[in-house]
């Protein structure tokens, strides 16, 4: 079982370790949802409350807005009646004041309750009565208030209605207390401040005094110190000239033989600079030349490639067959995008092939990429070995060098790690 107690906050419930769980509901929290989370379906659920004025009365003595305690003490009366009303049968509803009278409650558990949850309240205080006439007069909390003890097993009868007289002579006399105490703290007050603003004077005056004498030391300190500080200086500062012509005459003599030496070292670099340079010239030129005899070769060679591939995928029904079954390993490998090889080769929407036909025709051999998994190029450049045997770069790559430990983006340069920084100490 879960048994639940409404109170206003001040009730502890740790000295019933031995019961079952023991859940505190206080008026300032959302109390449904507490039920909610802590209530359990399959068994039976007690709330025990206090009395609607004594929960009202606690509000009242640490809330100074009496609507606000008001509204406190009906929301969570409202949330226990809504709860009730949706769980009757796993629920029962028990005043602490009546909950001895329980049939259902355990007997031994009951006694504990009534001994540990029942706060004794002052019947005759301010807020008790206060507490007492808002119910009388608050027609919305009064209907609340008769809900609850309609749902409730065992209900505590109502207290006796308000000495509105008595509630007057109470707070009559409170507020005579108060306006004593609080001409008690203004006299202490004035005199607290006569008698502050005095040390202050005297406090002043002292710091004056000491202020002035330290002055005066230290003015004297200053002119000895002056004079002493001015002949030293005179001496320093003749040392000082003489030691400074005789650096300046060395550093002098020093500048001239390190400048006489850049002087020349400079005229050499430069004339290898010019020599290196020719040589890096010819050698760029001899590179240019046959860079333009490459490119022709491999334009001619490309487009004759391209023909030949053509014809083959025209008239060789076995050639057709076995790239459409490399076609097809390629799009079931994620080396292979066939929307990245459209965007990034726009000139294939215009052909007739799907994407990895033309990859496998031409694209391989145009040394296309068939998406940013895959670079065609780096892997013949670092597999040489595929490059011999004729294959295919991807289908390489699916078929073997996947399962050898080969990447398929090889030369792609990496970040290196970062540094862990050396522990000082």
């Amino acid at each position: 079982m879960a048994i639940f107690i409404l109170n206003s906050g001040s009730v502890r419930s740790n000295s019933l370790e031995w019961m079952p769980e023991i859940h505190s509901l206080t008026v300032d929290m959302n109390v449904q949802a507490k039920l909610q989370r802590h209530s359990k379906d399959d068994q039976q659920n007690w709330i025990v409350y206090q009395s609607p004025i004594s929960l009202l009365a606690a509000c009242l003595e640490v809330e100074a807005d009496i609507q606000a305690a008001r509204a406190y003490v009906q929301v969570a009366l409202q949330q226990v009646i809504e709860f009730y009303k949706h769980n009757r049968k796993q629920c029962e509803l028990l005043a602490v004041e009546a909950v001895s009278q329980s049939e259902s409650l355990d007997k031994a558990a009951a006694l504990q309750l009534s001994e540990h949850f029942i706060q004794q309240s002052d019947s005759g205080s301010v807020h008790h009565l206060l507490a007492t006439y808002l119910l009388q007069t608050d027609k919305t909390l009064a209907k609340v208030v008769t809900e609850l003890i309609a749902c409730t097993a065992v209900a505590a009868p109502l207290e006796a209605a308000i000495d509105l007289n008595q509630v007057l002579k109470n707070h009559h006399t409170l507020l005579q207390n108060n306006g004593h105490l609080a001409e008690r703290l203004q006299t202490l007050e004035s005199a607290y401040s006569v008698e502050h603003a005095k040390a202050q004077s005297t406090i002043e005056k002292l710091a004056s005094s000491q202020q002035q004498l330290e002055q005066s030391s230290a003015a004297e300190q200053q002119a000895r110190a002056k004079e002493k500080a001015s002949a030293e200086q005179m001496k320093a500062k003749l040392e000082t000239e003489l030691t400074t012509i005789q650096s300046e005459n060395e550093l002098i003599i020093e500048q001239l033989h390190h400048v006489q030496e850049l002087f020349e070292s400079e005229i050499n670099q430069k004339e290898r600079a010019k020599l290196r340079i020719a040589e890096l010239q010819r050698a760029i030129d001899g590179l240019e030349k046959r860079l333009d005899k490459s490119e022709i070769h491999q334009l001619w060679l490309r487009s004759a490639l391209q023909k030949a591939r053509k014809r083959l995928w025209a008239k060789n029904r076995s050639f057709r067959n076995e790239l459409k079954n490399q076609a097809a390993q390629l799009l079931q490998s994620s080396e292979f995008d066939a929307n990245q090889y459209l965007e990034q080769y726009p000139d294939v929407k215009e052909s007739s092939f799907a994407p990895a036909v033309h990859y496998l025709l031409f694209g391989a051999f145009e040394a296309r990429n068939p998406s940013s998994l895959f670079n065609t190029l780096n892997y013949v450049h670092a597999y040489p070995d595929v490059a011999k045997a004729g294959m295919q770069p991807l289908i390489h790559f699916i078929k073997f060098g996947q399962f050898e430990g080969r990447k398929a983006d090889p030369l792609q340069k990496r970040l290196p790690a970062p540094k862990t920084p050396e522990t000082k100490y």
